[in-house]
């Protein structure tokens, strides 16, 4: 086992599930209302499925001498929701090192299971350990009052699927996610996913920071954000079961990221009983913060319950 000794989150109690939600900004009831989860096909509270990350750092490359780790892409896997009182052990290894390189990186492999033994989900990472000249520094960002109003207004009116089933068969191509807006970026945003996360900054050379020491997001927050798009857009009854994505850059103070998605009914490279997600996250002056896909088991409208990963 590796990663902190004692976790911020071994328990997925209600007030871990709501800070890691307030730390994304994600209001979903499904996280925040017992007699809303309770109504739910899950028949209880459940915790969004990045609320992984509040219980172990999942950046950690010991064999790497950094000053600051890095990630450049992320591969989840989740067979199983998060319940309610859910005590949850995580163990890994970091392997395929290459340090030579100018940025020298390295592979982390986590395997999330509750204390009965159930796997709750699987994480591989590439992490990269930046010179301090690589690291993203905080640059100012100006916006006039029509821009503030307009984040405003695409804040207000994004939606949530919630208890409406959305059914496979009624899911087709080209279908659009989003957009999610996270931002301006502030000092309060990235105390909030520290105090869900981590509950503080740490300064450790084998673990990445929780963003607080360069006044940007972390890899680990932006992946989240992308689940919050994900799972407003699926709705309750849905499960997301993998998501793949490289990252470019981490946001700065300041900065503001729209993350959007489309529905790929024509790629052959998944398993056809997942709908396949296309995701993409940028900054407001365009830039590419993200990309990657995401895999969603629906019900279909004969169902009355979808049939989890592990489950026959």
């Amino acid at each position: 086992m590796f990663g902190y000794s004692s976790p911020w989150a071994g328990v997925a109690t209600f007030d871990a599930i709501r800070h890691f939600a307030w730390g994304i900004g994600d209001a979903n009831p499904l996280w925040l209302d017992e007699d809303y989860g309770m109504r739910s096909a899950w028949q209880g509270t459940i915790a969004p499925p990045s609320f992984l990350y509040a219980s172990i750092n999942t950046a950690i490359a010991p064999d790497l001498d950094s000053t600051r780790l890095s990630y450049s892409r992320v591969k989840w896997t989740w067979f199983d929701v998060v319940r309610l009182g859910s005590s949850i052990t995580s163990t890994g290894h970091s392997h395929k090192p290459h340090l030579k390189a100018k940025n020298p990186s390295q592979q982390t492999l986590i395997e999330f299971t509750t204390s009965s033994g159930l796997l709750l989900a699987q994480l591989e990472n590439d992490c990269l350990e930046l010179e301090e000249h690589d690291q993203t520094q905080t640059v100012g960002t100006r916006y006039t009052d029509q821009e503030i109003e307009e984040i405003e207004l695409a804040i207000l009116s994004e939606s949530r699927r919630g208890n409406t089933a959305r059914y496979s068969e009624t899911t087709i191509h080209g279908d659009t996610l989003g957009p999610l807006t996270k931002g301006p970026l502030s000092i309060v945003d990235l105390i909030a996913w520290s105090a869900g996360c981590t509950g503080y900054d740490i300064d450790v050379h084998s673990n990445s920071s929780t963003g607080l020491d360069a006044s940007t997001a972390t890899a680990p927050q932006v992946t989240a954000w992308i689940c919050h798009l994900l799972t407003d857009w699926m709705g309750d009854d849905s499960f997301l079961h993998h998501l793949d994505i490289e990252i470019f850059s981490v946001p700065r103070l300041g900065s503001t990221t729209v993350i959007t998605g489309v529905v790929d009914r024509e790629s052959a490279s998944h398993d056809e009983k997942y709908t396949k997600i296309n995701v993409v996250g940028k900054s407001q002056d365009g830039s590419m913060v993200a990309t990657g896909f995401a895999l969603v088991l629906q019900p279909k409208s004969d169902q009355s319950k979808i049939c989890l990963p592990l489950e026959k």
